[in-house]
Order: structure tokens, then sequence, then C-alpha cells
């Protein structure tokens, strides 16, 4: 510790140096070596790289209005001395509402986009500064999806007719429950969930804004709102989905929801083989005796089958 070092390089003046390089030494490899991988991180990177970038810029500045209207919603949902602040809770919550949160996507991930979208300042105490700040917010959605947010590939959709993220989720939850009878379905639906490597950070960003936005419509049925805010997203459904996702209250149009059709189906088709198997290592164990030759051969002539077939050569 910092005493003993002290202690040692007091004692012996002449090797106070070599005392406290070793001393770094030995804390650098034993303890800073081990730190997490995202401690080390610079934050600035990814900023450099793939946030300032026109494509990403102008993804969200094209829904500026709609982010800023729930920026402000969720910022103003409970005020702290009267200011209002976009806190970890109401970052978790606005994931909720926007159908994000999945098997990839857990509540670790997302406190980590929210954690390295903020700027860092040197009083990191203060309670305006732990919370999302406009342009943090953006920054925070940004890493998500890079991150976190597999988007489907843009073939996949394309074959089962789909343009939106809901839609495409729908299209799948469907698929699980009319063919999911056979292994090949489900793993052509595993297939379907596979992120898309080509698609642009751009690309991907504008795609899950409007599925956030679409989610939002259909939890709060069209209109977000709290006592001093409200942001109309029902423009985003077109009349087709209103009628079929406000009608019901929990549509399929979530990751999520496919996930979990597919582990109940998986459970089934696990279920299924072990009974058959008991049912083979039964048979095995107490197989049915054989019928004596006379018998087998009166039963299969007595038989209404047999009859059947005898009579179908006269018929014709």
């Amino acid at each position: 510790c910092k005493f003993n070092v002290e202690k040692r390089a007091a004692a012996q003046p002449e090797h106070a140096s070599d005392i406290l390089a070793d001393a770094l030494h030995d804390l650098l490899r034993e303890h800073l070596l081990h730190l997490p991988h995202d401690v080390l991180v610079d934050d600035d990177e990814f900023r450099r790289r793939k946030l300032y970038t026109e494509d990403v810029d102008r993804a969200l500045l094209k829904h500026e209005k709609h982010l800023k209207g729930l920026f402000e919603l969720y910022a103003g949902r409970k005020p702290d001395a009267g200011k209002h602040l976009f806190t970890l809770d109401e970052w978790i919550r606005f994931v909720d509402a926007s159908g994000l949160f999945c098997k990839e996507l857990s509540r670790t991930e997302a406190t980590h986009a929210f954690i390295f979208g903020r700027m860092r300042f040197v009083d990191q105490a203060r309670k305006e500064v732990r919370a999302l700040s406009w342009v943090s917010f953006l920054e925070a959605i940004v890493r998500l999806v890079d991150r976190s947010v597999r988007v489907p590939a843009a073939n996949h959709m394309k074959e089962l007719g789909c343009a939106r993220m809901s839609e495409f989720y729908e299209a799948l939850s469907t698929r699980v429950d009319l063919d999911g009878d056979g292994r090949d379905d489900l793993a052509r639906v595993r297939l379907y969930l596979e992120q898309d490597p080509h698609r642009s950070l751009a690309d991907r960003v504008s795609m899950v804004l409007v599925h956030a936005f679409q989610n939002h419509a259909i939890r709060f049925r069209s209109v977000v709102k709290t006592e001093t805010h409200s942001v109309r997203l029902g423009h985003f459904l077109t009349d087709d989905e209103r009628d079929r996702w406000l009608s019901v209250r929990t549509p399929s149009t979530t990751r999520a929801s496919v996930e979990r059709r597919l582990k109940t189906d998986s459970r089934h088709h696990v279920d299924n083989d072990k009974d058959a198997l008991a049912a083979d290592l039964a048979e095995e164990a107490h197989p049915e005796p054989a019928a004596a030759p006379s018998e087998a051969l009166s039963d299969r002539a007595g038989s209404p089958r047999s009859h059947d077939a005898a009579a179908a050569p006269g018929a014709s």
C-alpha cells in the first residue's frame, strides 16, 4: 500500500526511486492490466469513427422532432428540484417501450450505452452530470444500435415482404405459430434473426428509430403523454397496422416475441423427443408377443381391409 511504499522509501532514501518504480509495476501488473476492456476504451474513438459522420447525423436529424419530444417527455416525468433529468431509470423505460429488450439486449447492455453516451466531467457526483443531455441521449441511442441491436438482413425482409422491423417480427412470430412443427422451420426462423453485416450504421439507426416509434405508438395507443408533455406517433403506423396492433393487448412486433415463441416450440420438440424415446425403450423392454402363423393368416384373410382388396379387381 501507499504507506508501506513511503515507509520503505524513507528508510532507504538512496533506493527511493527504485522502490517507487517497483510499486508502480506491481500496480500495473496486478490490477490495472486486469481491468475490464470497457474501462480502457477511449470514448472519443467511437465518436470519431462512427458517431460524427454525415450519414448518422442525417439519420438522427430526420427524426429530430420526435426524438426531442420523447427526450423531454421522459426527462420531465420526475423532476428533481425542478430540474428535468433523463436518468438511467428513464433510459431503461425508453428502451423497454421501444421494444428493444431481448436475449441479446439486456439491461446491462442498455446501461452500458447510457454510461458511455455521457460526456466525462471532473465532478461526476452532480446529478445533472449523471443524467443524459439531449446530445448524450442521441449518442446513447447510436451506441446501443451499434453494439446491441441486431437489424434483420435486407434479403430476409424482402423474402417475407416486410419493409420495417415491426412487421418483420410479426411475420416471423406467425411463421413459428403456423409452421413450427419441424426443426427445419425453427432453424430457418433463427437464421432470419441473424444480424445483417452489410447494413451501414446509419441505415440501422434509421430502422431502429422507426421500430422504436412504432412500438411506442402501440404501447401508448398512438400518443405518448404525461401531464406536461405529449408526443404523437400514430402516423408511424399504417391504417392496416393500427387495425392489427392496436386491437390486441400484446402484438408480436418485437424480437423478444419471436424468441419467446422459439423457446416454447423448442421445449415442445424436446418433450416430444423424450416421449418418443421413452416409448421406444418401453417397446424394447416389453415387446408384444408374436401371433401364431395360422392366427396371423386368418386375421389377415378375415380383415375388412383384405375383403376390400379382394373385391377391387372384380369391381374393375
